[in-house]
C-alpha cells in the first residue's frame, strides 16, 4: 500500500527485518544514553590500553545497534558515534580482527538499513561510501579466520543493489562462505533464500538448483524447526515431486500443532494445521497436481503469522550483519594487555570469618534456602532433609522464635526444593495505609524509589518439593496473622512426570503467579499455576523433546523480546525452550551457541559487561565461557574462553567483592569452590572455603546475613548448616533490591517479583540479574551511586529509576499498560482531555473459556460543546494520540456537529455492548427525571452521589479481587411507578477499569475466579426475585461516557425497582432516565477531515487522581519517553495522512506508542440558531491492538485489522492487501 503502512519503512525499527528490535529495544536507548553520559573516554590514540579499548569497543558496539539515537549534547547519530570509536581503535591497532570486522560490520548495517532511502544518497556519497566499504570488506578478508564473513558481507551489498535477486558474484560469495564455515546457519540460509527466489526461472542454471537444494539441506540440518526453512524445502520437494515431501510435512505438522492447541484456536478449513493434514493426505496418494496446490495455500497460511513465528524465523535463517560483531579483542591482544597490566588478575582477595554453626537442630540437610518466612523483616532458614521440611523462624537478635515442621511422606526421596510464592495469599502481614508505594505520573522518572515507605513483601514464600517420583507443594500458611503452619496441596495426578531432576518457578505465561519448568528423565515439563497453587500440566501444548535433561535449568529472556526462555541440557546438548507466548514453548537446539555435541551443563550470566547473556558451559569435561550480542536478529557468540567453571551441581553467579562483577559459587568433589569473575569475562579461582567443613558440602545458599551489604554463605551438610560470613575489605559500595508486586490487587505481577529483569549501568558498565528471590544484590565497585536502574517485570513493562538509594524497595507501577487511544479537543485556550476512544474495537484480546472479546470498529463518541471550540479561522482541532503499550489502527475519522436548543440535552448511543444496542442514534433529553432513590448492597442511600455529574463517582463495591474484577456489587434505583409507560431510557455516566488479556488468561486457568461479568439489568418477576434482562445493557468504555440503555423490553410495570448488577470493576457519577419522550428536531453537520497529520508527541502527564475517577491527562506536559518496549511490524510514517482516514476503505493509519494523530475539520459556516447550543459527536472507524504478552499477536503491528473480520490472526485467504484499490 504506498499510501498505507505496507510501506512506511521510514519508521524506527519497524520493519520484518528488526525481527527483535534493535538491542531489542527495551534496554537499548536506556544503556546508550547512560553510556555516552557517564563515559569519560581518554582520546591518546597512541596508547591505548585494556581499559581503553574495552571502552571504545563496548561504546561503538552500543551506539551502532542503536543507530537511531541522538547522543546527548550533540548532533551525532549512532552511525557516526561508532565510526570514530571503531575507527580510535583502529589508528592503533589496525589489523585487529574486531576492528577490522566490527568496521565492515558497520558499513554494511548502514548501507542495507531500511531506513536510510535511496534517495538520501547523493551519487557522489554513494560511491565515497561503497568505496570505503569495499576497502573494508577487503582488509577483513586480508584475515585468514575472516574470509567467509568478509565474503558473506560482499554479498549482502550486493544483494541490496540487486533488489535481493542472485547474480553469478552473489552465488558465488555466499557459496564460498558457507562451504568455508559449514556451521553458520545465516551463510546457508541466505544462500537458499536468495536461490528460492529464481529456481523457478527457466533460465536459472542447473548448478544453481543443485547448490539451492544443498544449501538448504544443510540450513535445515541446522535449525530443524525453522517453519521458513521446512516451507521452502516443502514447496521445493512438491515441485520435483520427491517421495520426502511427506517426512517434511509430517516434520511441520509436528513443529505446528502443539503451538496451535495451545493458542485454543479451531483446526478449520482455513487453519494451517488443516491444510497440512489435506496436503499429507494428498501426498500419501502421490496426487503432486494436488498437493501443489494445497503445498501454495499451506506456505501462505504460514507466512500469515497466526502462529507468529514465520518471519523471526526468516530473520534467524538468514542472519543479519550485527549478528557478526565481535565484543572483545582477539586473544593475542587480550593476552598483550593482559602481560602490560599483571594486576589485571581480580585486585580484591576474598575473606571469610571462620565458620559458625547455626544453632538449629537439621542434620543431614539436603537443601537450605534463607528467606523472610514469617515477613517480619529478618531472615529466616528453611531445611530439607530425608525426614521433613522445617522452617527456622529467627527474631532481631538472631535466636530462633519458632520452628515449623512438614513431615515427608513415607516413600519419597527429596533431591531439592524451590522456594516461592505460590498463592499469592497477602494475608501474613497487615500492610498500613502508610506503607503504600505511592506512584508518581508520567514525569522525569517512571516511577520513583521507594525511599520513605520502604514497602515490603506481603505474601509469604511457598515451597515446591521434588524427588525421584514425586513433586510435593507445601504452602507458608498463616491465618491473618495468626497460627503460621505448614500444609500441603493435593495436586492432580503426575505420573507422566517421570524422573525429576531439577525444578525452577516462574512467571512463565506472564499472568501474575509463578509456574514450574520440571526437568525430567522424559524431558522438559511445563506446568502452570491455576493461581491458587494448583498446577496443570501443559507441556502437550508445546513443541517439547523427549530427552532427558540434566539439573541446572535457567529461565531468563534469552532473545530480549520480553517474555521468559528456559535453556537446559540433556548431558550433550544444549537446548532453547523458546516462549512463544500463550503458555506455549518451542524446544530447539541451541545453535546460538554453535555445534557441539559434549555440553554436559550450562549456566547463564551476565559476565562482561554487554546487555546480552552469557553462558558458562562444561563441555567434555572442560568448562568454558560464551560471550554473547544480541541483535535483532537473535544471539551470537562473539568470543569463548577457557572457563575455571565445573558446574558440577548447584552452580550459581553472586557479586561476593562487590566489584560489579558477578562471581561464581559451586559444589565440587563436595567442596564448595568459588572463582572471581574478571571484568572482560571469566574467572580467577580463589582459595579452597570449605577445608575447614569436614562434612561434605550438600548445599548452600548465598545471603546478606548480617546486613553489612556484604553476601555471606549458608552451608549445608550432613552435620547442619554453617554460616560464612564474609569479611572482604574492598571498599565497594552495594545496591540491593526488593522487587515488590502490586499491594492494589492489580493482579498483573507476582507479588515477590520472581523473574523481574533488573539493569543498571554503573560507571559506563552494564550488569543484569534476574530476580529470583526476595533480595537481588548488585555490587557497585568504586561507584558511590547507581546512576539508573531499568526494572523489566515479568508482564513486560518497564519501569526506570534515576539514582535510587542503597538498599531500597521498588514496587511495580501502578497504572494501565492497555487501554484505548486518548481523545484530546481545543478549548478555546488549550487541549484537553476528553475520553478514550476505540473500546469498542480491540483486536487479539483473548476473554473466557480461550475466546476473544468481539470487535465492533465504529463507533460514535460525543464530545461536548464546552471542550471544543472553533479556533480563529474556524476550525475544530482534534488529537489521537497513542500513549500506553498498544497499536491504534484509524480508517476513517469524520466529526459530526450538533446543534440543539440550550434547554435539551444530546447524548450518543454508543457503548461497549453487540452492536444491535450501540446503532447511531444522538439521544435528546427535554425532561430527565432523578430516581426516587438510590442504593447500594448494603441497603445505604447513595443517591446523592449518583444524582449529578460531578466527578464523585459511585464505587458498589469493598473488595476488588484483581485489576478489573471485583465482588458481586449493584446499584439499585427506583424509577418509581411505571404502569403507563412504554418507552423508557436510562442514562448512566461512568467509567469501567478494565482486565488485560493476562489477566483474563488467568481467569480461565483459575479454579474459582471468573471473568468479570458486566453490568446486566436486574428486576423483580410476580415472585419478588430478581431476575436478569435477557437483553444486554452495554457498558461505558474506559474513561468517563454517558450511556443509554433502552428498558422498554421491560415496560409497563408498576415496579419501578431495577438493580445494576455486575463483578466488573465500574463506577457511576450521573443516574437518569425519560420517559416516552418525543424526539427534538436537531441539525446535524457532517465534517469530514481537512487534514490530518501523524507525528511523534510522547506522553502526557497524569493528572492527580480523584476518589474513586479514571486516570486523567494533562496535555500542556508532555515526556518524549520512551515509555514503553517497542511493538514489531510496520508503523505509518509521519507526515500528512489525510488520503488515509478519509474514508473506510481499510488505507489506514497505523499509530505505535507515542504518536499523535492530528485532526483539522472546517467548521460549518452557519452557527447554531438564536437559543441553541453545539454538541459533537466523533465518528471513527478503527481498532486497538494492546501489546499485551497474552495478545494474540500482540507484540506486532501485523497482520493489520480489517471490517468483518471474524478471527485474529486471520487466515491467510480471509484478506487480500494485494488487491489494487489498496496499493
Amino acid at each position: 500500500m504506498t499510501t498505507g503502512p505496507a510501506d512506511h519503512e521510514g519508521r524506527a525499527d519497524q520493519d520484518g527485518k528488526s525481527g527483535k528490535n534493535r538491542l531489542v529495544a527495551i534496554m537499548g536507548g536506556f544503556v546508550v544514553i547512560v553510556v555516552v553520559a557517564v563515559a569519560i573516554y581518554t582520546r591518546n590514540e597512541k596508547s591505548v590500553d585494556g581499559e581503553d579499548f574495552d571502552r571504545h569497543l563496548r561504546r561503538g558496539i552500543a551506539a551502532l545497534e542503536n543507530q537511531d539515537l541522538i547522543v546527548l549534547g550533540t548532533e551525532q547519530q549512532g552511525y557516526d558515534v561508532a565510526e570514530e570509536e571503531f575507527s580510535t581503535l583502529r589508528e592503533a591497532f589496525p589489523r585487529e580482527p574486531s576492528v577490522v570486522r566490527n568496521l565492515a560490520v558497520l558499513n554494511v548495517t548502514k548501507y542495507t538499513d531500511p531506513r536510510i532511502a535511496s534517495d538520501m544518497w547523493s551519487d557522489g556519497q554513494r560511491a565515497t561510501f561503497l568505496r570505503q566499504t569495499e576497502e573494508r570488506i577487503a582488509a577483513l578478508g586480508e584475515l585468514p579466520e575472516q574470509k567467509p564473513l568478509a565474503r558473506f558481507l560482499e554479498a549482502r551489498i550486493l544483494l541490496q543493489d540487486t533488489g535481493e535477486l542472485p547474480d553469478e558474484a552473489i552465488v558465488s560469495l555466499l557459496s564460498e562462505a558457507a562451504e568455508a564455515d559449514p556451521d553458520q546457519l545465516a551463510y546457508w540460509g541466505t544462500l537458499a533464500a536468495t536461490l528460492a527466489l529464481v529456481k523457478e526461472d527457466p533460465a536459472t542454471p542447473d548448478t544453481w538448483l543443485a547448490l539451492f537444494t544443498r544449501a538448504l539441506d544443510r540450513a535445515v540440518a541446522l535449525d530443524g524447526s525453522n517453519l521458513f526453512l521446512l516451507d521452502l524445502r516443502l514447496q521445493e520437494q512438491i515441485l520435483n515431486e520427491s517421495p520426502e515431501a511427506l517426512a517434511t510435512v509430517d516434520r511441520l505438522i509436528e513443529v505446528v500443532e502443539p503451538l496451535w492447541i495451545a493458542m485454543r484456536k479451531e483446526e478449520g478449513p482455513n487453519s494451517p494445521l488443516f491444510q497440512m493434514r489435506e496436503l499429507k493426505q494428498a501426498l500419501e496418494a502421490s496426487d503432486f497436481d494436488r498437493a501443489s496446490f494445497l503445498g501454495a495455500r499451506t506456505s501462505n497460511s504460514l507466512k500469515n503469522e497466526e502462529l507468529g513465528l514465520f518471519t523471526s524465523d526468516r530473520n534467524r535463517a538468514m542472519g543479519h550483519p550485527l549478528d557478526f560483531l565481535l565484543h572483545g579483542p582477539s586473544p593475542p591482544l587480550e593476552a598483550r594487555f593482559r602481560s602490560r597490566k599483571p594486576e589485571n588478575g581480580h585486585p580484591v582477595r576474598l575473606t571469610w570469618e571462620a565458620p559458625r554453626k547455626i544453632e538449629i537442630e537439621a542434620a543431614g540437610v539436603i537443601e537450605v534456602v534463607a528467606a523472610d518466612y514469617d515477613l517480619n523483616r529478618t531472615m529466616d532458614l528453611a531445611t530439607l532433609t530425608n525426614e521433613a521440611l522445617t522452617v527456622w523462624l529467627f527474631d532481631e537478635s538472631g535466636a530462633v522464635t519458632e520452628s515449623l515442621r512438614w513431615q515427608l511422606p513415607s516413600g519419597f526421596e527429596p533431591r531439592g526444593m524451590v522456594v516461592v510464592d505460590l498463592d499469592q495469599d497477602d494475608l501474613a502481614k497487615e500492610v498500613g495505609a502508610d506503607e503504600g508505594p505511592a506512584m508518581s505520573g508520567m514525569g522525569a522518572e517512571m516511577a520513583p524509589a521507594i525511599r520513605e515507605a520502604d514497602p515490603y513483601f506481603s505474601a509469604d514464600p511457598d515451597f515446591v518439593l521434588f524427588g525421584a517420583t514425586d513433586v510435593l507443594v507445601v504452602l507458608n500458611a498463616d491465618d491473618k496473622g495468626t497460627n503460621r503452619h505448614l500444609t500441603d496441596v493435593e495436586q492432580p495426578t503426575w505420573d507422566t512426570l517421570g524422573d525429576v531432576v531439577d525444578i525452577v518457578a516462574y512467571d512463565l505465561d506472564h499472568d501474575s503467579d509463578s509456574d514450574l519448568v520440571v526437568a525430567t528423565d522424559r524431558g522438559p515439563r511445563i506446568l502452570l499455576n491455576s493461581g491458587a497453587a494448583l498446577f496443570t500440566d501443559v507441556s502437550a501444548y508445546s513443541s517439547l523433546e523427549p530427552k532427558p535433561l540434566v539439573e541446572g535449568l535457567q529461565v531468563v529472556d534469552w532473545d530480549r523480546d520480553l517474555d521468559l526462555d528456559i535453556l537446559c541440557c540433556d548431558g550433550s546438548r544444549a537446548y532453547l525452550l523458546e516462549n512463544v507466548l500463550y503458555g506455549r514453548f518451542r524446544q530447539r537446539p541451541l545453535e546460538e551457541l554453535g555445534s557441539r555435541d559434549t555440553v554436559e551443563r550450562l549456566l547463564v550470566l551476565e559476565a562482561d559487561g554487554s546487555p546480552s547473556w552469557d553462558v558458562l558451559l562444561r563441555q567434555a569435561g572442560a568448562g568454558k565461557l560464551a560471550l554473547t550480542r544480541t541483535t535483532p536478529e537473535g544471539v551470537t557468540i562473539t568470543q569463548e574462553k577457557d572457563s575455571l567453571a565445573n558446574l558440577e551441581r548447584a552452580a550459581r553467579t553472586e557479586d561476593l567483592d562487590n566489584d560489579g562483577v558477578q562471581d561464581l559459587i559451586e559444589i565440587f568433589n563436595d567442596k564448595l569452590e568459588i572463582a572471581q569473575g574478571l571484568p572482560v569475562g571469566g574467572f580467577q579461582r580463589t582459595e579452597p572455603l570449605t577445608e575447614s567443613v569436614t562434612d561434605a558440602v550438600t548445599s548452600f545458599d548465598v545471603i546478606d546475613w548480617d546486613g553489612d551489604g556484604r553476601l555471606d554463605l549458608l552451608i549445608g551438610t550432613a552435620d547442619g548448616v554453617q554460616l560464612r560470613r564474609n569479611t572482604t575489605s574492598s571498599g565497594h559500595a552495594w545496591w540491593s533490591l526488593k522487587a515488590i508486586g502490586a499491594k492494589d490487587q492489580t493482579g498483573r505481577v507476582s507479588r515477590d517479583g520472581v523473574g523481574t529483569l533488573v539493569e543498571i549501568v554503573v560507571d559506563g558498565r552494564y550488569q543484569a540479574k534476574v530476580v529470583r528471590g526476595q533480595r537481588t544484590h548488585l555490587g557497585l565497585g568504586s561507584s558511590d551511586n547507581v546512576g539508573a536502574v531499568r526494572l523489566i517485570w515479568t508482564n513486560g513493562m518497564p519501569q526506570g529509576v534515576i539514582n535510587p538509594s542503597g538498599n531500597t524497595s521498588h514496587a511495580e507501577q501502578v497504572f494501565l499498560k492497555g487501554s484505548c487511544p486518548f481523545l484530546y479537543t481545543w478549548d478555546g485556550e488549550k487541549f484537553v482531555f476528553v475520553t478514550d476512544c476505540l473500546w469498542a474495537a480491540p483486536i487479539g484480546l483473548p476473554a473466557a473459556k480461550y475466546e476473544l472479546v468481539p470487535s465492533r470498529e465504529w463507533e460514535y463518541l460525543k464530545v461536548p460543546g464546552e471542550l471544543l471550540q472553533a479556533d480563529e479561522a474556524g476550525r475544530y482541532r482534534i488529537m489521537l494520540t497513542e500513549e500506553l503499550w498498544e497499536a491504534a489502527y484509524f480508517d476513517h475519522v469524520r466529526l459530526i456537529a450538533v446543534d440543539h436548543p440550550a434547554e435539551v440535552r444530546v447524548e450518543s448511543n454508543e457503548k461497549v455492548g453487540p452492536p444491535s444496542i450501540a446503532q447511531y442514534k444522538i439521544h435528546t433529553i427535554a425532561r430527565p427525571r432523578r430516581p426516587l432513590g438510590a442504593w447500594d448492597v448494603e441497603g445505604r442511600d447513595v443517591s446523592d452521589i449518583v444524582a449529578t455529574a460531578d466527578a464523585n463517582f459511585y464505587r458498589g463495591f469493598q473488595e476488588r479481587i484483581v485489576q478489573g474484577l471485583t465482588e458481586e456489587h449493584f446499584l439499585e434505583l427506583d424509577l418509581g411507578d411505571l404502569s403507563d409507560a412504554n418507552q423508557v431510557t436510562l442514562f448512566l455516566t461512568g467509567w469501567l477499569h478494565p482486565t488485560d488479556s493476562s489477566l483474563n488468561v488467568s481467569f480461565v486457568e483459575h479454579p474459582t475466579r471468573d471473568a468479570p461479568r458486566p453490568p446486566e439489568i436486574q428486576v423483580r418477576d410476580e415472585s419478588g426475585n430478581w431476575v436478569t434482562s435477557p437483553v444486554p445493557m452495554g457498558f461505558p468504555g474506559g474513561k468517563t461516557k454517558t450511556i443509554a440503555v433502552d428498558l422498554s423490553h421491560l415496560m409497563p410495570r408498576a415496579d419501578g425497582r431495577l438493580r445494576i448488577v455486575s463483578t466488573a470493576e465500574v463506577y457511576w457519577d450521573e443516574v437518569f432516565f425519560t420517559v416516552d419522550e418525543e424526539p427534538v428536531d436537531l441539525r446535524t453537520t457532517t465534517m469530514e477531515v481537512s487534514s490530518a497529520t501523524l507525528e511523534f508527541r510522547g506522553f502526557s502527564a497524569r493528572e492527580p487522581r480523584q476518589p474513586n475517577g479514571p486516570e486523567r491527562f494533562d496535555y500542556a506536559q508532555v515526556d518524549a519517553g520512551p515509555w514503553w518496549p517497542p511493538m514489531r511490524g510496520r508503523f505509518t510514517r509521519y507526515g500528512d495522512v489525510s488520503e488515509l482516514v478519509q474514508a473506510a476503505d481499510h488505507r489506514m493509519v497505523v499509530m505505535g506508542s507515542g504518536d499523535q494523530l492530528a485532526l483539522v475539520f472546517d467548521g460549518p459556516t452557519d452557527p447554531p440558531p438564536a437559543g441553541w447550543t453545539r454538541d459533537f459527536l466523533l465518528y471513527s472507524v478503527g481498532w486497538d491492538k494492546d501489546a499485551d504478552l497474552n495478545t494474540m499477536q500482540g507484540q506486532h503491528s501485523e497482520p493489520l485489522p480489517f471490517a468483518g473480520m471474524t478471527d485474529y490472526p486471520y487466515s491467510a485467504d480471509a484478506m487480500d492487501w494485494t488487491r489494487p484499490e489498496l496499493m
